[in-house]
């Protein structure tokens, strides 16, 4: 419910934001995030181990770059996604 407070609408237009909140029928709105958070949550934290506060974070960091870098995806035509958006540029 958090999403819908008064509080929260009132920092969107603060900041000048556009929410994204997934709507009946609009389940796709996230998508790509959802995605990543699914991988993330099974994968950072075996290849980046840690045990502290600033070692999770050490370690997410280090899995962005790896995700964005080094991980291979079907989607992009067994690309990482930088080489994908690379060749896309080009």
């Amino acid at each position: 419910m958090q999403y819908r407070s008064n509080r929260y609408y009132e920092l969107i237009k603060e900041y000048n934001l556009t929410p994204s909140m997934s709507r009946k029928g609009t389940c796709l709105d996230n998508a790509c995030i959802e995605g990543f958070f699914s991988h993330s949550k099974e994968e950072a934290f075996l290849l980046y181990p840690c045990d502290s506060v600033k070692g999770a974070y050490e370690s997410v960091s280090k899995y962005i770059k790896y995700f964005n870098t080094q991980r291979y995806q079907k989607r992009f035509n067994n690309m990482t996604p930088a080489q994908y958006f690379n060749v896309m540029l080009a």
